[in-house]
């Protein structure tokens, strides 16, 4: 009972940490109630009481998927409850791998695991396939001098300084209450050594970087995104082709756009994830003719590039999940991006395309095509500037490979639509950004995200979150983007250093171990 309640504890600590509670210092300390629990309990009490941390974790910090299936896959929401149960049960399970890692280290040297434990979590997490790609090193997505420390490791070598964290101070309380609290002493040393170092790293990197941006005489371009706060059930109708439903989605859009015009003359406006509600430059009846034609007239008196988030099709009738680049002398757009990372269980499904009698199952399930991976767009602004933009959409701003193609490629920044109404106003719209701002972390990267509800936002390559949105608001956004002027960071440069690091470790760890002769064991003659 006492290892289930602590459990719950941790849990409880760990969404803290997370938005939209924001208390990012939690995360120092989350796990201890649960780590110094499980002291001398037996094996099977360990992971069981590891399967009820994933299980709280899960409810905690993604309560929001009951919501989701629910309005997406309109269907009851004591399905969506279910959903959530199932999602639950396996999405942290790395824990279980981690406590079962730990019980094997430490049965043979503790003081082993002391030194390894955090590159043991790493390693356990990166491999260990989530759904959303998240880790605990994300919760420190606020902290703007200690979240530099993504630019040398990603967002892992956060999670490895975190639980190194977490051992040290559960140690510390089991030496304390058996009297030997000197035995921690060198270990806090270490820990408070590695947490000043990150931290002066982060500050020098922080300070940096802000210098570099705050130069004006930096070439910039204006970018305005466009929030009409198109709420689901209003896209689901206009997806269905109910005619006043998918006229005022464009409508919304255009008067908003026509304000960003006379406003702020940018170079660039973007509306976000599907805000065109069925294929844009393929009308299928008259109520595609005419808002085609709409956009079209209120083209003709804009002199940047209108980029618009909608749906493509190919010769092949397979539809895309799509950004448009209307240039601005382009009777129709003439780039299209479409989406290659898809969210599983919500725009596809495993097998879906080797056994097409799924698609039948889910009638409701986009099943979009993928698309090619990374795209480079070149826009030019009024001075005839170029800037290179990398274009993502959705889901695929959680993975860092994104960032890092970007860099390597010599991108300016990356561009990002979204559309987070299918998910509720708790949860789900904060964490989504939490995840997506270390991709500027990363990078040093701008990051500039468009969504159709909240939140709309200009990421600096600091990570700060600038000019934010509110959920649930009509509101456009303007930036005046910094071409990239700052160098390329240790993990772009070296995208997979830390995880072949942080495994090999580990794997190095298992072997020794595994060869290491138990002591008092007699030498053979």
């Amino acid at each position: 009972m006492i290892i289930a309640i602590s459990a719950l504890v941790s849990a409880a600590l760990y969404t803290l940490s997370f938005p939209p509670a924001h208390q990012s210092w939690i995360s120092w300390f989350a796990i201890v109630p649960f780590l110094v629990s499980i002291k001398g309990a037996t094996r099977k009490q360990q992971l069981r009481g590891a399967f009820l941390l994933n299980f709280g974790i899960g409810v905690g910090c993604f309560n929001w998927v009951a919501h989701a299936v629910s309005s997406y896959g309109e269907v009851p929401y004591i399905v969506g409850i279910l959903a959530l149960f199932v999602f639950c049960s396996f999405n942290q399970l790395h824990w279980v791998f981690y406590i079962f890692a730990r019980n094997w280290v430490m049965d043979k040297s503790p003081r082993l695991w002391l030194l390894g434990c955090g590159l043991v979590y790493a390693a356990i997490d990166m491999l260990y396939p989530k759904l959303f790609a998240d880790s605990i090193g994300h919760c420190w997505y606020n902290l703007k001098y200690f979240r530099q420390m993504a630019s040398l490791g990603s967002a892992y070598s956060i999670a490895a300084l975190i639980l190194y964290s977490n051992e040290i101070l559960a140690l510390t309380c089991l030496n304390v209450k058996a009297g030997t609290f000197k035995k921690s002493i060198k270990p806090l040393v270490v820990l408070a050594g590695c947490a000043i170092a990150v931290f002066f790293y982060g500050d020098h990197q922080y300070n940096t970087l802000e210098k570099i941006y705050a130069d004006p005489a930096l070439p910039h371009l204006r970018v305005s995104m466009i929030q009409a706060n198109i709420g689901d059930l209003m896209k689901v109708a206009a997806e269905k082709g109910l005619a006043t439903a998918g006229r005022q989605v464009v409508t919304d859009h255009l008067e908003l756009s026509e304000e960003a015009r006379r406003q702020s003359d940018p170079d660039l406006i973007v509306w976000p994830e599907t805000a065109y509600p069925s294929l844009l430059g393929q009308p299928t009846d008259r109520i595609d003719v005419d808002n085609e034609t709409d956009i079209l007239m209120w083209k003709s008196g804009f002199r940047g590039t209108l980029a618009v988030g909608g749906y493509d099709r190919d010769d092949h009738l397979v539809e895309y999940n799509s950004l448009f680049f209307w240039g601005s002398n382009e009777p129709r757009p003439t780039t299209v991006y479409h989406k290659s990372i898809l969210l599983m269980f919500g725009e596809t499904l495993p097998f879906a395309d080797d056994f097409p009698i799924v698609k039948k199952w889910i009638p409701n399930m986009g099943f979009f095509g993928r698309g090619h991976g990374t795209m480079l767009v070149e826009l030019k602004n009024k001075q005839g500037e170029a800037f290179r933009l990398v274009p993502s959409i959705c889901y695929e701003a959680l993975y860092p490979e994104r960032g890092f193609e970007a860099e390597q490629i010599n991108a300016d920044a990356l561009i990002n639509i979204t559309n987070d109404s299918w998910f509720g106003t708790f949860g789900e719209p904060y964490l989504h950004l939490a995840l997506t701002t270390f991709r500027a972390t990363e990078t040093n990267l701008s990051v500039l995200r468009t969504t159709n509800t909240g939140i709309t936002t200009w990421i600096h390559p600091t990570g700060d979150i600038l000019m934010a949105s509110n959920l649930d608001e009509k509101r456009v956004v303007t930036v005046d983007l910094p071409r990239k002027s700052s160098g390329r960071t240790l993990i772009s440069r070296f995208p997979h250093w830390f995880s072949w690091f942080s495994i090999t470790c580990s794997l190095l760890l298992v072997v020794f171990l595994g060869v290491k002769r138990p002591r008092n064991t007699p030498i053979s003659p």
